[in-house]
């Protein structure tokens, strides 16, 4: 009785050890750290990576553009001719710049008026060396301030700064007198007269005494001239004129 319960519980243990074993192993197949779907997750897109890899920087172009225009126009040249006018005088401005790229344009500005202005723009069409003169009538009297940029096309600017005085108003010269044929001395006009003499004064008004004889002339003084005339050798003749008057 004994040996066949002894049999009868190794059968009972050899059944479960063998359920037991059968069990694990089934967990072991369908274990998720084994799952091909998961090695499959966990590695990297190639898809993806191309992606990164090859897309253009969208500021490729325009990193250049921060250098392109690093420095200001150059001045090389200005004068300012006569600085000291009168007013209602003409005077010249010149400049002259350079700039590396191009420049665009030159722009004057004034404290008083300029040829009927006080501002101006001049186009230089985007040259690397541009030059203008500017020809000015002073509008108005004192001391005056004339700015003058040179601006390149990145908008850089370089300016220069005159001083002006504009003086009084110069006068007007006067006409130079014409050479006049009156001027040249002729000789009188002698009129032979009955009277006898020895000087001039044994004759009468415009009247000298010749060869014995007292004949007409046009003038024996200056009063006897008109106008602005004076007596040269017995004849009025015209005199010049001068910034007063008459040069007689």
């Amino acid at each position: 009785m004994k040996l066949f319960l002894i049999i009868l519980i190794g059968i009972v243990l050899l059944i479960s050890g063998c359920a037991t074993l059968k069990t694990g192993k089934t967990n072991a197949t369908a274990s998720p750290e084994k799952s091909p779907v998961i090695t499959q997750k966990a590695s990297p897109s190639p898809a993806l990576k191309s992606t990164v890899k090859t897309e253009p920087s969208p500021y490729a172009a325009q990193e250049p553009a921060t250098e392109e225009y690093s420095n200001p126009p150059l001045i090389s040249s200005t004068s300012l001719n006569p600085s000291n006018p009168a007013l209602g005088g003409v005077f010249e401005l010149k400049i002259t710049a350079d700039d590396d790229k191009a420049i665009k344009e030159f722009r004057w500005t004034s404290t008083k008026l300029l040829s009927g202005s006080k501002s101006g723009v001049f186009d230089c069409g985007l040259q690397k060396t541009c030059s203008n003169t500017w020809k000015f009538t002073s509008n108005e009297e004192g001391a005056q301030q004339i700015s003058v940029v040179a601006a390149d096309s990145s908008g850089k600017e370089t300016s220069r700064t005159f001083d002006l005085n504009v003086g009084p108003a110069k006068p007007s010269p006067s006409p130079s007198p014409s050479p006049s044929p009156s001027m040249t001395t002729p000789s009188p006009t002698a009129k032979a007269t009955s009277e006898e003499c020895n000087s001039n004064s044994d004759c009468g008004r415009k009247e000298i005494c010749r060869s014995g004889s007292c004949v007409d002339v046009d003038c024996t003084t200056d009063s006897h001239c008109s106008g602005c005339k004076r007596c040269s050798s017995y004849s009025c003749v015209r005199c010049g004129y001068g910034p007063y008057g008459c040069l007689c």
